[in-house]
């Protein structure tokens, strides 16, 4: 069993009949006695509570209504990494065929899912928090304009990157090495 445990993800370890979490999975004492009590919100009688984001006014002409939109989607966000939009405008049909489309990947075997890694999905671990993620992989055509919303955007907190097409960040992000060497070499 020790053999499962050095190099298999997770969803094997949980099927593999192991009796203990492997040790590389603990965290060590130090880290652990600043961790907040994730289970606190379960054991209220209502359970966590995960945000819940009113989109209806994101497109109003009251400036103060955006604001809220957007200050409700940074809060969420920034505290809890995830959050339930309602009023969204996705058509009902898109988001079963989204439901049905993960329910059937993660149906899979894992050797099938491996095929499907990205260098692209990157999943931060918060030490802090527990943190659960469901990556969604989807690609917009390549001429789509890539930005943050305006809304989003002050000269206090300005933009991380400047517009771009998909196409040009999938370069960006998979040749940025190569560039910076490339830059580096002509500036000698």
């Amino acid at each position: 069993m020790a053999d499962v445990a050095k190099s298999a993800r997770v969803e094997s370890l949980a099927g593999s009949g192991l009796l203990a979490i492997p040790s590389e999975y603990i965290r060590p004492e130090s880290e652990r006695l600043n961790i907040v009590d994730i289970f606190k919100d379960e054991k209220n009688e209502e359970g966590p509570q995960i945000p819940v984001v009113d989109f209806r006014g994101r497109e109003s002409e009251d400036k103060s209504e955006r604001a809220r939109v957007s200050e409700e989607v940074k809060r969420a966000a920034m505290e809890w990494g995830v959050m339930q939009v309602m009023n969204h405008g996705i058509d009902a049909g898109v988001i079963e065929e989204l439901k049905v489309a993960g329910e059937s990947f993660f149906a899979q075997p894992i050797e099938e899912k491996e095929r499907y890694r990205s260098g692209l999905h990157r999943g931060l671990v918060n030490k802090e928090k527990v943190r659960i993620s469901w990556a969604v992989f989807c690609e917009p055509p390549k001429d789509q304009l890539l930005q943050p919303l305006t809304e989003l955007v002050s000269e206090a907190e300005p933009a991380t990157f400047s517009p771009r097409t998909f196409a040009q960040h999938i370069k960006q992000k998979l040749f940025r090495k190569n560039q910076e060497a490339a830059a580096a070499k002509e500036a000698k």
